[in-house]
C-alpha cells in the first residue's frame, strides 16, 4: 500500500549532467511513493508437468502465488478436454513448495496410484491424454487474487510427460486362508490384474530357502481371480489341486506356524 511503500538509495544512483552524484536518501529518510497501484490482476497458470515415477505434479505461474492458499482438491486431472471420460480430483497430496512461480505437488501415494489405475495420463497416449482442470480457488498470489480458472472445456493439457518406468514391489503377502484358499498379495502400486499369472508364485516354508532343505510349492494354477481391474490388491483363490498339496505338507504354511509361509 501507500503506507508501507518507501525508498532509499545512494549517491552513486545517478549524476547530473555535471557529473554531481545524487544527493542520497539513507535509512530514517526514506520518500514515501506518491502514487501506488495495487495488485488486482490473477495468476495464469502457464504450463504444467506430471512425473509419474516420483508423482510430482508440477505447476508453472506467470507470477509468484502464495503456497500457503494452494487447495489441492480444487484440482483435477482429466484425459480430455472435452469430452471427458476419465477424471480424478486430487484429495490428500502436498506441496513442499516456497512462495514462487513454480508450485510442485507431491500426489499422495493414493492419488497416484488411482491415475494409474484410470485411463487417463496413461503410458500409451503420453501428454495426449493429460489434461489439467482447476477452480479459482485452487491457489492465489501474494495479493490474494485468485488464480485465473481453467474448467473441464478449457483445460490445460501437461507439457512434459515422464511415464512410469519403475516396476512395482509385493509389499505384502497378505493373506493366506488354508480353508477357503484365498491368497491376497498387495504391490507398492498399482497393476494390471489381467497380466497376473499366479504359476509364478512358489511358497516357501522359510524366508532364507536352502536347496533341498526348505519346503517349497509352486503354483500350478488358480481357481478364481476375485480381484477385477487394475488395483494394488490381488486376491485369488488356489486350485484344488494345489491347496491340498500344500495342506500335505506340515512344513509348508501350516495353520498354527505362520512363520513358514512365504
Amino acid at each position: 500500500t501507500i503506507y508501507d511503500t518507501y525508498v532509499i538509495h545512494m549517491a552513486a544512483l545517478v549524476q547530473d549532467m555535471a557529473a554531481n552524484p545524487v544527493v542520497p536518501l539513507l535509512n530514517g529518510f526514506a520518500q514515501q511513493v506518491a502514487n501506488f497501484t495495487p495488485d488486482t490482476t490473477r495468476p495464469q497458470l502457464v504450463s504444467w508437468t506430471l512425473d509419474m515415477n516420483t508423482g510430482n505434479l508440477s505447476l508453472t505461474y506467470n507470477e509468484t502465488v502464495n503456497k500457503n492458499s494452494l487447495i489441492v482438491p480444487q484440482f483435477t486431472l482429466q484425459d480430455a478436454s472435452p469430452p471427458v471420460l476419465a477424471y480424478i480430483t486430487l484429495s490428500d497430496s502436498s506441496t513442499p513448495s516456497q512462495n514462487s512461480t513454480r508450485i510442485d505437488i507431491l500426489l499422495s501415494k493414493a492419488d497416484l496410484n488411482q491415475i494409474k489405475a484410470l485411463p487417463l495420463c496413461t503410458f500409451a497416449s503420453r501428454e495426449t491424454d493429460c489434461y489439467l482442470s482447476f477452480t479459482n480457488l485452487s491457489i492465489a498470489d501474494m495479493n490474494r487474487n485468485l488464480v485465473e480458472p481453467k474448467g473441464v472445456n478449457s483445460s490445460v493439457r501437461t507439457s512434459l510427460y515422464v511415464p512410469d518406468t519403475t516396476s512395482p514391489t509385493v509389499n505384502s503377502f497378505a493373506l493366506f486362508d488354508r480353508n477357503t484358499g484365498l491368497v491376497t498379495i498387495i504391490f507398492s502400486e498399482t497393476v494390471n490384474v489381467s497380466t497376473f499369472d499366479p504359476t509364478q508364485i512358489t511358497l516357501a516354508g522359510d524366508n532364507i530357502i536352502t536347496a533341498g532343505v526348505t519346503p517349497l510349492y509352486q503354483l500350478t494354477g488358480h481357481s478364481g481371480i476375485v480381484t477385477m481391474g487394475p488395483n494394488t490388491t490381488v486376491s485369488f483363490y488356489l486350485s484344488f489341486y494345489d491347496l491340498n498339496r500344500i495342506k500335505q505338507n506340515t512344513a509348508l504354511c501350516a495353520s498354527s506356524l505362520i512363520l513358514n509361509c512365504y
